[in-house]
């Protein structure tokens, strides 16, 4: 089922969906299959520390286990004084408002995690959007919005991005670049060796 965001520019909001895409639903790619004689798929899965558990891929995505590997109903995010996290709302539980924005410099420091087609059937509402992101696009910068499917205390980051008809939305984060102090190099001094100058010697033809 297609959840609907509920975004809001100034005087007008509308509905609109993400359409994921990717460069594999773009131009494929090749699976390679591990199968059992009988032809059965063979599939990854992780054994724990203790070697009492074996954990499937995506098998415990939405759940957690303890230090003994029991798996835990409910689990409290706390920070290092032991202060409760609050939890960003999902972004499917009120309008999201298009008002904050970022530099195109800005945008060349974040890294991307999925990407997304915005569609709408209110076509005319999503056309008047794409001229608003190219306006602003002019001017070096992109709307943003918190990014969170579900309520977490690690919402991302989506960026509006104008291309052609469409709405490119961008999901990731920033970071924050890593700056390095100058390496000091020593230089020895060496001194340069003396030519040697030769002295051209006439040489007979034979």
């Amino acid at each position: 089922m297609v959840r609907n965001l509920s975004l809001k520019l100034e005087d007008f909001e509308f509905k609109a969906d993400l359409k994921p895409f990717s460069r594999d639903s773009t131009y494929g790619r090749i699976i390679t299959e591990m199968r059992t004689e009988e032809g059965s798929v063979l599939q990854h899965a992780y054994l724990t520390t203790d070697g009492t558990h074996i954990l499937f891929s995506r098998g415990i995505g939405s759940s957690y286990l303890d230090k003994d590997g029991n798996q835990v109903a409910k689990i409290i995010e706390v920070d290092e004084e032991g202060k409760e996290i609050p939890k960003t709302s999902s972004m499917y539980k009120s309008t999201i408002n298009l008002g904050k924005t970022i530099t195109i410099e800005e945008y060349s420091g974040y890294d991307v995690e999925s990407t997304y087609v915005l569609n709408s059937e209110n076509v005319e509402e999503l056309t008047l959007l794409l001229l608003e992101c190219k306006i602003l696009l002019e001017k070096g910068q992109l709307f943003r919005f918190k990014y969170a499917y579900h309520d977490t205390i690690k919402p991302k980051e989506a960026i509006l991005i104008p291309k052609d008809d469409y709405i490119i939305v961008v999901v990731g984060e920033y970071v924050p670049p890593t700056m390095l102090e100058v390496s000091q190099i020593i230089y020895e001094e060496v001194e340069e060796e003396e030519e040697e100058v030769l002295e051209q010697s006439d040489f007979d033809i034979w």
